[in-house]
């Protein structure tokens, strides 16, 4: 979490924004921050496709799958916004919200339409 706060306050007022990637592990999965380049705003993020196949490539090297996203809401809840909820239906991996301002992350998905929360548990 000490990461996710930096990469906040580096990136305010805009958002941040990386993928998840992910290693399993016997009490679940083990998950990694890996900050990405985007145009980002206070509000929103755009990624390009050759952006995210550099992240996926990287992650490989390190043993890692995608699990999905990271990005902070510094204006906002950690809830997901109508933008995020319509990204989510199109791409239904992970997606992992942070707002400094309430200092909480929700971590959720999109299956078939319905969001599905994730459990966070930091160490």
């Amino acid at each position: 979490m000490a990461l996710l706060v930096r990469l906040a306050r580096a990136s305010a007022p805009a958002e941040a924004f990386g993928l998840l990637g992910a290693q399993p592990t016997r009490n679940g999965v083990r998950l990694q921050l890996f900050p990405m380049a985007a145009l980002t705003g206070p509000t929103g993020f755009r990624v390009t496709p050759r952006t995210l196949a550099l992240g996926r490539r990287a992650l490989r090297r390190q043993g890692l799958v995608l699990a999905g996203c990271y990005h902070t809401h510094p204006t906002a809840r950690s809830s997901p916004s109508d933008l995020d909820r319509a990204s989510m239906a199109r791409f239904p991996v992970w997606w992992l919200i942070y707002a400094p301002r309430a200092g909480r992350a929700t971590i959720l998905r999109s299956r078939a339409g319905i969001l599905e929360k994730g459990r966070l548990r930091v160490g």
